[in-house]
């Protein structure tokens, strides 16, 4: 029999509120930051925050799933699995402990106790993961250099229309595009760090998907960059072709 409760108060342990975007270095393959159940943990954290453990048991059950033979699944997890899901994204700085509920808790043979239930908060609304191994980062990757010779090759052959007569340097123009994206990446971390909260949650509660959350990003970054090096951007692609 569920026991009655009533409820008390709400403490926050965590003095400061989220912040509007966090910048986490992300290793790709990482598990914590593709897993689907963190994310999905993540998501919930941040537009329904902060969440006691009840709580977050009861969006991963209402949570479905349509499986490859069109079955509905619940997400049902248990309270130790919900447990390791939060350490996981504890350990990465992107979720806290954010406060205590008190309940007054009735008992079967009329006494009360006080109970408290701990509520978990994303640190930010929108985490910004960069991947650590990244196409034109330093790196000595064998695999990552052929890809990186191949797009430096596509794009300079793209552009080279804008240069009747001369031909790529491709040497050159790697080394622009690796200074471009390093740029690239200050601009877009300045821009949307310096956003509103108000801004990002519009944007969370678009319910965007990932692909979608991934090209806003990039468009923030090459919007950052053309506006930071407009008046140089074609004086340095120029160079690159003899």
């Amino acid at each position: 029999m569920k026991k009655k409760r009533e409820f008390l108060t709400e403490t926050q342990i965590s003095s400061e509120k989220p912040v509007a975007v966090k910048h986490i270095y992300s290793s790709d393959d990482k598990t914590v930051f593709n897993d689907k159940n963190l994310k999905f943990l993540r998501q919930i954290l941040s537009q329904k925050g902060p969440l006691t453990i009840k709580r977050i048991s009861e969006e991963f059950e209402n949570w479905i799933i349509v499986d490859s033979r069109s079955k509905k699944k619940s997400q049902e997890k248990s309270v130790k699995t919900i447990y390791r899901y939060l350490k996981a994204l504890k350990d990465e700085g992107m979720v806290e402990e954010a406060g205590k509920i008190l309940y007054k808790e009735f008992q079967e043979d009329g006494s009360t106790k006080i109970v408290s239930e701990t509520t978990f908060g994303t640190t930010a609304k929108f985490f910004l993961l960069l991947g650590e191994t990244i196409l034109f980062d330093e790196t000595e990757d064998k695999e990552i250099l052929r890809q990186r010779i191949s797009v430096t090759r596509f794009v300079g052959n793209v552009l080279n229309n804008q240069f009747p007569g001369r031909k790529l340097n491709e040497e050159r123009f790697e080394r622009f595009l690796i200074n471009m994206y390093e740029i690239n990446n200050q601009e877009m971390i300045k821009n949307m760090e310096s956003t509103t909260t108000e801004n990002i949650e519009m944007a969370i509660n678009e319910n965007l998907g990932e692909p979608v959350r991934k090209y806003l990003l990039d468009f923030v970054m090459w919007l950052g960059l053309i506006i930071a090096k407009k008046d140089e951007l074609y004086e340095e692609i120029s160079k690159c072709y003899e």
